[in-house]
């Protein structure tokens, strides 16, 4: 499709480049805001009516939108509402985490139409582990039954110290000779764009979750490391060089555990599912009396946080504990994001975020102890409505804003 190809706006001028500017602005808000009315879309994308219209009526001939019925009257006439046409284009997203990959393609109008396709496997900062990537991806490609000419783009999520405006991941599959994702479009030939785990997450609750209409947001990734997207005065906030929200290796703790990052005392070594799994072991090995021990293999090197969670839920008191301990300075450390961002919403996802209250009263519990009471009266904490989704809707919205960027 012509509206996400790169190097086409260069070859227009003049009225011909307005229009297909006005065409561009539409698609996108109808991706991120659904079917609409002409005033509706007129009203947010600051185009006037005739010029709606008229894009309308374009896009509609080329088979890119379609009517969806009529609206309610305000008066006079019912309006009639318009869609994105179903099968026009797609999107794949890849969502890697230390434990596991996470596939799907989406259609235009937000259905993963392959159902998400998860891999269990350990990451590794190795290219070999990239080849495995490939793999998957083209995999899902293959069967998925589409026009692969209809796939747009793919959004890749990841943690690391990510310069997404390069494709660039510098703490993990560096190479100073070639970005990633120059390596990923060489390979699959279609545009890939890359950015950070917790980010992906943030676009997802912005556009479709509890962040949505929200000005000022945190959206906390509680995995095996701590995440941290930051929506501000209503953008997605990256600082500089796109770094911001390495909020997991703030340091926290004098002399504290060594981090993998080889630093000492870092959040992440008291306030995650890693910290969250060494409170387990450590706890088991000091005959600690827990069903835990049920579903534990005394031979791997951590513990499930699934099983720690599944226990608290049926009442285990050693799992409810080390919760609330790893929670508790979880909430030491948002009492400084609150105080510093001023938020109107915490939203905690990721795999922890399971645990519901046992993790959302301690959390509360911190902030009443170390947070300025003025700063809290406003700011609510929510559990994602997210499942494993999440980040593949993030990794699509990040797909649509670099290719239809008309800045």
């Amino acid at each position: 499709m012509i509206y996400f190809q790169k190097d086409f706006l260069i070859k227009l001028k003049g009225v011909e480049r307005k229009k297909y500017l006005f065409k561009r602005h539409i698609i996108k808000y109808l991706f991120l805001h659904g079917e609409s009315t002409c005033n509706d879309i007129g009203q947010h994308v600051k185009l006037s009516m005739p010029s709606v219209q008229a894009s309308i009526y374009e896009l509609k001939n080329e088979g890119v939108i379609e009517e969806r019925g009529q609206g309610v009257s305000s008066g006079g006439r019912r309006p009639i509402i318009y869609g994105l046409r179903e099968e026009s284009f797609y999107f794949l997203g890849l969502d890697i985490g230390r434990y596991h990959v996470r596939l799907a393609i989406l259609d235009n109008n937000r259905n993963i139409i392959t159902g998400i396709k998860i891999y269990e496997i350990k990451f590794v900062n190795d290219f070999s582990y990239l080849d495995k990537i490939i793999e998957y991806v083209s995999s899902l490609i293959k069967t998925s039954g589409i026009d692969k000419k209809k796939l747009i783009g793919i959004g890749m999520d990841m943690p690391g110290v990510i310069d997404s405006e390069k494709g660039i991941n510098y703490s993990y599959l560096y190479n100073p000779d070639e970005s990633l994702t120059e390596t990923l479009e060489k390979r699959f030939n279609l545009p890939v764009f890359l950015e950070n785990d917790a980010n992906a997450r943030a676009l997802a609750e912005y556009w479709f979750g509890h962040a949505r209409d929200k000005k000022n947001a945190i959206v906390l990734l509680l995995s095996w490391g701590i995440g941290l997207g930051l929506i501000l005065n209503g953008e997605l906030y990256q600082g500089a060089n796109g770094f911001a929200g390495e909020f997991s290796h703030i340091p926290f703790k004098d002399d504290g555990k060594l981090c993998w990052c080889n630093k000492r005392g870092c959040l992440e070594t008291v306030a995650s599912a890693t910290a969250l799994s060494a409170l387990a072991k450590e706890g088991l090995s000091s005959g600690n009396i827990s069903s835990i021990v049920e579903s534990v293999d005394d031979k791997k090197e951590y513990i499930d946080p699934d099983i720690i969670i599944s226990a608290a839920n049926q009442g285990d008191q050693f799992a409810i504990k080390i919760l609330s301990e790893v929670s508790l300075e979880l909430g030491k450390g948002i009492a400084v994001l609150i105080q510093i961002l001023n938020p109107e919403v915490i939203i905690l996802g990721g795999r922890m975020a399971r645990a519901k209250q046992y993790i959302v009263t301690p959390i509360q519990h911190a902030l009443n102890s170390y947070c300025n009471p003025t700063l809290l009266e406003n700011v609510s904490i929510e559990i994602t409505n997210f499942k494993e989704e999440a980040a593949i809707l993030g990794s699509a919205v990040l797909v649509m804003n670099k290719l239809l960027n008309n800045k």
